[in-house]
């Protein structure tokens, strides 16, 4: 298996409701490290090779998305695609 990673980034404003959240129940802002994964078998090196890096979309295994809010904070996602 193989992945390919792509990354950026996002600002977005939320708030949170309860009173455990303090001073977060107001609207701020927040700004989030965004991680794109495509998982495919390791079929990558021949077609380098051969300078053909185009990939057909149902070779690729599955997707995973990580959001990270800081470096202690993250949500990750993972699904196969078939």
């Amino acid at each position: 298996m193989f992945t390919v990673e792509v990354r950026d980034h996002i600002m977005i404003a939320h708030s949170f409701r309860g009173t455990v959240f303090g001073p977060a129940q107001a609207l701020h802002g927040a700004t989030f490290v965004v991680d794109a994964a495509f998982i495919a078998d390791d079929g990558l090196a021949k077609p380098a090779r051969a300078g053909e890096l185009g990939r057909e979309g149902r070779e690729l295994k599955a997707i995973r998305i990580t959001i990270s809010e800081s470096h202690v904070a993250r949500a990750q996602y993972e699904a196969p695609l078939w």
